[in-house]
């Protein structure tokens, strides 16, 4: 018999084999991706703080629903990696050269409260904040133009002159606008808002029967067993509206229109073909969105949006692109699931169904905003700011007054609200002081 001897092969011939440059390119690259998605995320963080361009928001998570479901590859849900490194360049520009600015502001407000408005220095000071406000923009510019380069950023002139040979020659205006086109195409904001617009409206036309009827017990002054049964009504409803909303709405994505969301023998369907991919994106979705309800509990200040907003979309973008996974698997041209596993596996989602319903029903009761918390449903409606946060909401720096002795307890409301680090005293006493040493000061002139 042959004995065949397998190779030893040791860390350092591994290591040795692996060359240094082909190391460093890998870490490059592999940092690149991890600072592209942390870019990406920034950016749809901003956006979906924002009232309105939440709906941008929304429709950017929706449509690599509608690229997933047509291809079934994951890696086609993030297309917007390849402009986001050069959006994270853009923001980390912003911050940076927003600095020298506060810094000077702040140092003319200073010179302006102890000299005064007219003063020599201080004149000179502001014609220097101007002129620095003119330079970092036009720096910003010219980096913008430039492709977002990060080298770009700390070599100031060599920024300038690129940005003024693509500015002033033909062939540069020609790249600029094929750049912009691709840029424009690649992005599609209206495209995307309405997208979103579709998706928000049809998922708030599924949820605002059940929803209204669950809420129906938890109004203030209203109590009965009529609307207790309204709302246990309510209750059942929600349970087949959140097994059908999230393949219903790729289902509008993928169609492009706004009645394919009410096209309920399709979701179906899919399911009856691929019923255990539908109950793991399912119960993934759910078990991701719980954890958003806390916020829900106390209310946080206006300033804290950017604080939950990633949260959302880092636990609500993969859950969406499984599902999407999920729905093209449900529509391969295969013949359907065997009838007692469909019926199996739709039998044990009743329970997750019941208790994700049972989880909307008692928002009334343990959020802020109280009978309105339902309908703030972010597995459904995207990454949006809670709805009613300006209404139940402390704002920024109010903080509520607490009874120092008998009597009724005073309401923050009524409590004016300084802004943060001023105290009266300390203000009249340090605009004293600037009043004694601009007095003296002219005295001296004379």
């Amino acid at each position: 018999m042959l004995r065949t001897e397998t190779p030893v092969v040791s860390s350092t011939s591994f290591f040795s084999a692996v060359s240094p440059e082909r190391l460093l390119a890998r870490v490059w690259k592999l940092s690149s991706r991890f600072f592209a998605m942390l870019s990406l995320l920034t950016v749809l963080s901003v956006l979906a703080a924002i009232p309105v361009l939440n709906l941008l928001t929304l429709g950017m998570l929706i449509d690599p629903q509608r690229r997933v479901a047509g291809s079934g590859r994951l890696r086609d849900g993030f297309p917007l990696l390849r402009i986001a490194p050069q959006a994270g360049y853009l923001l980390l520009a912003t911050l940076l050269l927003c600095l020298p600015i506060r810094l000077q502001a702040a140092r003319v407000h200073n010179a302006a409260v102890i000299l005064g408005n007219n003063h020599e220095t201080v004149r000179q000071m502001l014609g220097f904040l101007t002129v620095l406000q003119l330079a970092c923009g036009l720096h910003l510019l010219c980096f913008l133009l430039n492709g977002c380069r990060p080298l770009l950023l700390f070599r100031p002139l060599r920024n300038l002159l690129n940005g003024m040979r693509l500015v002033c020659t033909t062939s540069g205006r020609t790249t600029l606008s094929r750049n912009l086109d691709s840029t424009v195409e690649l992005i599609a904001p209206l495209r995307h808002v309405m997208i979103g617009f579709r998706a928000f409206f049809g998922g708030l036309v599924w949820l605002i029967l059940p929803t209204t009827m669950m809420v129906a017990s938890s109004a203030p002054n209203i109590s009965g067993p009529v609307f207790a049964l309204i709302s246990a009504l309510g209750f059942l409803l929600m349970i087949p509206v959140a097994a059908w909303l999230p393949y219903l709405q790729i289902h509008q994505a993928v169609e492009g229109r706004f009645t394919a969301i009410f096209e309920v023998s399709k979701v179906r369907e899919t399911i009856r073909r691929a019923p255990f991919s539908w109950m793991l994106s399912t119960l993934l979705l759910y078990l991701l969105t719980i954890p958003l309800y806390l916020g829900q509990i106390r209310l946080p200040a206006e300033d804290s949006l950017l604080l939950l907003t990633p949260v959302s979309i880092l636990l609500i973008y993969p859950a969406r692109l499984l599902t999407s996974w999920a729905w093209y698997r449900g529509n391969r041209p295969e013949k359907s699931a065997a009838r007692w596993w469909h019926r199996l596996l739709r039998l044990s989602m009743l329970p997750p169904l019941t208790i994700c319903s049972g989880l909307i029903f008692l928002t009334p009761y343990i959020s802020q905003a109280g009978r309105f918390a339902p309908y703030e449903n972010q597995a459904y409606l995207g990454p949006v700011p809670q709805l009613f946060r300006e209404r139940f909401a402390l704002p920024t720096g109010r903080v509520p007054v607490l009874p120092t002795g008998p009597g009724p307890v005073q309401s923050s409301a009524h409590v004016p609200v300084l802004p943060a680090g001023r105290a009266p005293v300390l203000q009249q006493d340090f605009q004293d002081n600037a009043e004694v040493h601009r007095s003296d000061q002219q005295e001296g002139q004379k």
